[in-house]
């Protein structure tokens, strides 16, 4: 089994993502006018509901001095106290999402449809931690080709099923259905 495929999160990491993400918005952290070298740009966001998932990941998880070249689920000692290696593990439920959504809404979503299950044990499969997001290595690249190439795999070992989480004010449902047709 690749890694990539191994790569869930629990509730309790989702739940501190969402609190550590708002925290760092909170501080200015994405407050940031941006141009990215794949041609990507990001402008500041004023309110914690208009930041995107791309600024997440772009602004924190691509930043090296956070993951290196990681993924982020394999840096649990980054940020101590953030998520432990347990919150870690085989995903039950596949979370479908563009980036261009609000990542507030995503984990809140994600978390409010799954809170009747069990915070330590209940595993979903989110790219923007399962997936090495970084390139500035051959390594790196090598990993990122091989977690986006598993995504086949992690949609069969999703028994649970595919949550799909769209923000109706930035993107057209019927486009979340393509991206699980492929």
């Amino acid at each position: 089994m690749l890694d990539a495929v191994k790569n869930g999160v629990n509730l309790v990491f989702a739940k501190k993502m969402l609190a550590h993400v708002e925290k760092l918005f909170n501080d200015g952290y994405f407050n940031k006018d941006r141009k990215f070298e794949d041609g990507t740009k990001l402008e500041p966001v004023h309110k914690f509901e208009d930041l995107t998932t791309t600024h997440v990941v772009y602004l924190w998880v691509k930043d090296e001095s956070v993951t290196g070249d990681k993924r982020l689920v394999d840096c649990p000692d980054t940020i101590p106290g953030l998520f432990q290696q347990a919150d870690v593990g085989k995903p039950s439920y596949f979370i479908s999402h563009a980036w261009m959504g609000s990542f507030k809404k995503l984990m809140t979503e994600t978390i409010a449809f799954l809170r009747s299950a069990s915070e330590t044990k209940t595993f979903v499969w989110m790219d923007m931690w399962a997936v090495n997001q970084h390139r500035h290595t051959e390594e790196a690249r090598k990993q990122n080709l091989a977690d986006v190439q598993a995504f086949d795999q992690v949609i069969e070992v999703c028994k649970a099923g595919t949550v799909v989480v769209v923000d109706a004010k930035r993107g057209n449902p019927a486009s979340r259905l393509w991206c699980n047709y492929e």
